[in-house]
């Protein structure tokens, strides 16, 4: 600036500074314009924020469970079949009426051996095997009941399918008569599976898990189990009876109704098996011990009737009675 007077020095610094200032405003006003604007800024947010506790653990990532469509990442388990817990004895059936009339009938099973059913008329001394009717195709006897002199009641499996049905005898066994209609009123221990019975024409679950085998009269059903005997109750409960493990059992089919008839084997002091009676209540879980029958100690699945005084045990070989409720037996 060589030759300028102060004055024009002065002036030219002063347009100096004008232009840097007006170029600084330009650019503060540029980016202003390109930011864009943070949103309530400065503002309280209307509802509060979570804030992370530090000194809380994280929270743990739910693991995920396959559903039952998913498909399986392990070795598969076979589920057991139902002769896996199969009794591996001959299933037997015995009933009598009065002291001098018996029906016993061992099971057998569809697509198996045929079943049997006998009659004795003279005190179990003889047996005469009963024909049942050939047009029914029986496969598979379940449930035995002798009502009377007369009558008897089989429910039974039939046909190709082994389809439950009920026959009935009016005249000792002689003749046959097909009733399907009376299966709405039939209880008894389904072959099918052993974890299930029937009771009154329905199915429901069993007080186990393997039944072994069921006894019913108007009082209802009660089911061996291996751990006790059980009476079915209303809404699906069970009444435990005797925690002891029978080898059989019946109602008493006398005037006097409110016990079972069991038969055990194993038990101390007797050689056969000890027959009990139980109240169906559960007040007598021990049994009240009457005698000690004179068949196979080791059987662990025997037949038992019992009408009034008179008791029947069979073991599938020897018969034995007692008159007298258990205190004295013959065998034939």
């Amino acid at each position: 600036m060589t030759g300028l007077s102060p004055k024009s020095r002065r002036d030219i610094l002063i347009v100096v500074a004008v232009l840097v200032l007006a170029a600084g405003a330009f650019v503060a006003v540029f980016f202003a314009l390109r930011t864009p604007p943070v949103p309530n800024a400065g503002e309280l947010p209307d509802s509060p924020v979570s804030v992370p506790d530090a000194t809380s653990a994280p929270s743990p990532v739910p693991t995920p469970v396959p559903s039952s469509s998913s498909p399986a990442t392990g070795t598969p388990t076979a589920a057991p079949s139902a002769s896996a817990t199969e009794p591996t004895e001959t299933v037997r059936f015995l009933d009598v009426d009065g002291s001098s009339i018996g029906v016993r009938a061992t099971a057998g099973a569809c697509g198996g051996a045929a079943p049997v059913v006998e009659l004795s008329v003279d005190d179990g001394a003889t047996w005469v095997p009963t024909a049942l009717p050939v047009d029914d195709e029986v496969a598979q006897i379940v449930s035995l009941d002798v009502v009377s002199a007369e009558q008897v009641d089989l429910v039974v499996l039939a046909g190709e399918d082994c389809d439950p049905t009920v026959l009935t005898s009016y005249t000792a066994g002689q003749f046959w008569q097909d009733y399907p209609d009376r299966l709405g009123t039939a209880s008894y221990a389904s072959p099918a599976s052993l974890s299930t019975v029937v009771v009154d024409g329905d199915r429901v679950g069993a007080p186990c898990g393997s039944a072994l085998g069921a006894a019913s009269a108007d009082q209802g059903l009660v089911v061996r189990c291996a751990d006790g005997a059980f009476l079915f109750q209303s809404l699906g409960v069970w009444q435990p009876v005797t925690t002891l493990g029978l080898s059989g059992l019946t109602f008493n089919q006398g005037d006097d109704a409110s016990y079972l008839v069991g038969a055990q084997a194993g038990r101390e002091g007797c050689s056969g098996a000890t027959v009990s009676r139980f109240a169906l209540d559960g007040s007598t879980f021990g049994g009240e011990v009457r005698g000690c029958a004179p068949v196979n100690g080791s059987a662990t699945n025997v037949a038992v009737g019992a009408d009034d005084e008179a008791v029947w045990v069979w073991d599938g070989t020897v018969v034995a009675r007692s008159a007298d409720g258990g205190a004295t037996w013959i065998t034939s």
